[in-house]
C-alpha cells in the first residue's frame, strides 16, 4: 500500500505538468520553464513557494505553483540531458508534418466513456448542434456561425475509459455523453482531460466570421505520457493499476 501512494503522488504531482511542453512544445512552454529553473538555480531556497504561468497566445498556456522541496540540490545536479529528451521523439518528414497540419492524416481518434467518482472536478463547455463553443452569458449564447442548438456538456477532469466506440464526422455521440480519446487506449485505463483545438468537420455558412477559435476536450491514457519512457518500466506497468487522479488528494 505504502509504494502504490507513492506511485500515485509521483505520477499525479509530476508527470501531467510536463505534458504541455511534451506534446506542443511551443516557446511559450519553453520560456516559462526557463524562467523557473533560473529562479531554482540561483535564487530558491528549501520551502519556498513559486507560482508561474505563461501566455498562450490562443494555442496553450501552463502555470503551476511549486514548493521547493529539500532535495531539489540533488535532483539540478542530475537532471535529464538532451539525449534523453531527443529518444523519446518520433522523426517525422516535411510532407508528413504538413499534412498532419493540415488534418489530411487522420489523429486516431475514437468516441468514449468516461465515469468519474468525483463529480465535482470537471468543467463545463456549450456546444452548438454542430461542436461550436457558445458563451455561457445570457444574450451571447448564441452560434456566431449561425448553427442552431445549444447543449451543455459536462467533462470531468479524470475517470476511467468504460467503453469505445469508432469515431466518424458525426458529433451526435458528444451530446450523448461521449468524449473523444486519442493514443488508443484500452477499457480500464485511466483517463486525463486535455484540451484541444477543435474544428467542425463541416463546412461554415456563407458569410460567417473567420479566425473563430473552438476547442474540444480530449482525453488520453495517463500511462500515454511520453515521460513514462524515462522512468521504472514496474513504474510505468503500475499507473493503470492505480486509483484514478481525481481520487487522490494531492
Amino acid at each position: 500500500e505504502i509504494e502504490d501512494w507513492i506511485i500515485q503522488k509521483i505520477k499525479n504531482t509530476s508527470l501531467p505538468p510536463l505534458q504541455v511542453p511534451a506534446l506542443f512544445g511551443n516557446m511559450y512552454s519553453a520560456a516559462i520553464w526557463a524562467e523557473f529553473l533560473y529562479l531554482v538555480e540561483n535564487f530558491a531556497q528549501v520551502n519556498d513557494t513559486i507560482y508561474f504561468g505563461s501566455y498562450g497566445s490562443g494555442s496553450t498556456c501552463i502555470s503551476g505553483l511549486l514548493k521547493i522541496q529539500p532535495n531539489f540540490k540533488s535532483v539540478l545536479n542530475n537532471s535529464l540531458n538532451m539525449g534523453e529528451y531527443l529518444n523519446n521523439k518520433i522523426q517525422i518528414s516535411v510532407p508528413e508534418y504538413e499534412k498532419l497540419h493540415k488534418n489530411k492524416i487522420s489523429s486516431k481518434l475514437q468516441w468514449g466513456k468516461i465515469v468519474t467518482t468525483d463529480k465535482h472536478c470537471a468543467f463545463t463547455l456549450n456546444y452548438c448542434d454542430e461542436g461550436c463553443n457558445l458563451s455561457q452569458y445570457s444574450g451571447l449564447n448564441y452560434c456566431p456561425k449561425g448553427h442552431s442548438g445549444n447543449n451543455s456538456v459536462e467533462f470531468p477532469l479524470t475517470g476511467t475509459l468504460t467503453e469505445i466506440k469508432p469515431y466518424n464526422n458525426d458529433i451526435t455521440p458528444l451530446l450523448e455523453g461521449y468524449v473523444l480519446i486519442t493514443d488508443s487506449p484500452k477499457i480500464g485505463s485511466t483517463m486525463e482531460f486535455e484540451l484541444r483545438r477543435w474544428k467542425s468537420p463541416k463546412k461554415n455558412p456563407p458569410n460567417s466570421p473567420k479566425g473563430l477559435l473552438n476547442w474540444m476536450p480530449i482525453y488520453r491514457s495517463v500511462s500515454a505520457s511520453p515521460y513514462f519512457g524515462l522512468v521504472d518500466d514496474t513504474f510505468a506497468s503500475k499507473v493503470d493499476e492505480t486509483a484514478s487522479i481525481s481520487e487522490t488528494n494531492l
